[in-house]
Parts: C-alpha cells; sequence; structure tokens
C-alpha cells in the first residue's frame, strides 16, 4: 500500500489524506464493548464535553433507581418461598415500608429515565443500609457497578455532582444502534466503533 500526494488547481501539492484505522467491537452484551470505548476515549480522544457528562449523570440516576427496583421486586417475589426468604435473612426492617413504598412507585419521566431527587437519594440510601436489602441484592442479577453507585447514592443525587473517571467507566448505558469513538496515538488515527451487543442489534454485525 502506497501514499501519495496530489496536486490542487493552482499548482500547489496536497498533503495525501491521512488514513484511519477502523476497529470493530462485536460481542455480547455486558462483554466490556464500551466500557473500552469509554476508556480510550479518555486516554487519547478529546474527553468528555459539559451534555456528555450531563447525559451521564442523567443514566447513573437512572440506573440507581432501576438497581433499587430490582432488588425490591426480587424481595417481593420471595415472600412467596418463606423457607428461602427466612433462610437467606431477607426481610426489611419495617420502618422502610415508606421508603419501599416512594421507591417502588417511581415511573420514568417522558425521556424514559427517572429522575433523582434528594428525597429519592435518602430512601435508596435508607433502603441500602439495611441487612435484608443487601443479602436480597446478592441474589439478583445486576451488573458489576451497582454496588459501586449505590454506595454512593446521595453523592451522586447532588445538584454540584461531577462524575470521575471511575464513574464515566463503570457507568452502563445500552448501547443503541452504532457508537463510534475516534482517537490519536501516536500519529496514527483509529475509529473504533461499537456495535450493541443485545439480540436486538447483533442483525447489524
Amino acid at each position: 500500500m502506497g501514499i501519495c500526494a496530489s496536486a490542487s488547481e493552482d499548482g500547489a501539492e496536497k498533503a495525501p489524506e491521512r488514513e484511519i484505522y477502523k476497529l470493530f467491537l462485536v460481542g455480547a452484551g455486558e462483554s466490556g464493548k464500551s466500557t473500552l470505548c469509554k476508556q480510550m476515549e479518555l486516554m487519547y480522544g478529546k474527553g468528555y464535553s459539559n451534555a456528555d457528562l450531563k447525559a451521564l449523570i442523567t443514566s447513573i440516576r437512572a440506573n440507581l433507581v432501576l438497581y433499587m427496583q430490582r432488588i425490591l421486586e426480587y424481595n417481593d417475589e420471595t415472600l412467596e418461598d418463606e423457607e428461602l426468604y427466612n433462610e437467606k435473612k431477607l426481610a426489611i426492617a419495617e420502618d422502610l415500608v415508606e421508603s419501599k413504598a416512594a421507591v417502588d412507585s417511581l415511573e420514568p419521566a417522558l425521556d424514559g429515565f427517572f429522575e433523582m431527587t434528594p428525597e429519592t437519594a435518602s430512601h435508596i440510601s435508607k433502603l441500602w443500609m439495611d441487612p435484608g436489602i443487601r443479602n436480597t441484592a446478592n441474589l439478583v442479577q445486576m451488573d458489576d457497578s451497582a454496588e459501586y453507585f449505590l454506595d454512593r447514592v446521595e453523592e451522586c443525587a447532588r445538584s454540584d455532582f461531577v462524575p470521575s473517571v471511575d464513574d464515566i467507566v463503570r457507568n452502563r448505558m445500552r448501547t443503541a444502534g452504532i457508537s463510534r469513538t475516534r482517537f490519536e496515538i501516536g500519529d496514527s488515527e483509529f475509529e473504533m466503533i461499537d456495535v450493541g451487543g443485545q439480540r436486538s442489534e447483533r442483525k447489524k454485525w
């Protein structure tokens, strides 16, 4: 493969076009494709704009509600199995009835995300500190970052919350369609193309 320069209409020599190396990431959902893209963006790309961070905060807060709702749903389901419920010590403290009801009743906004108010964060935090909830969480299939964010739910709900590098990398957002990340390493330019790993996205592979 060679590179040649062309001349413009005024006779001046044009610089050769820079080659872009394209890297396609395919694989099942939750296999780490999006995490790799975020790491490359942070290390070699242009970083995240204010708009990107705002969207990330919305995603983190919505995930926190979903995590707790999933735990509560599983806890309710296990009530039917009294032996399992008692053996795994899944009982929730009686003084958390209000917090449980508040989180259970939350509905997503028009954009599909849940809003996170300080009151909601307080309810989730109280629930998360309960031994029964913790024991239930150990039985629920959630992503690896659930505990990381639930431990910091009230921090994530603050109006001055700014996601850290760890927050950016750990947050889970389902990839819909095709996501492209461009970055440079030395004199080479790369475009990493992330195709969603969910079954509905696999036809795009």
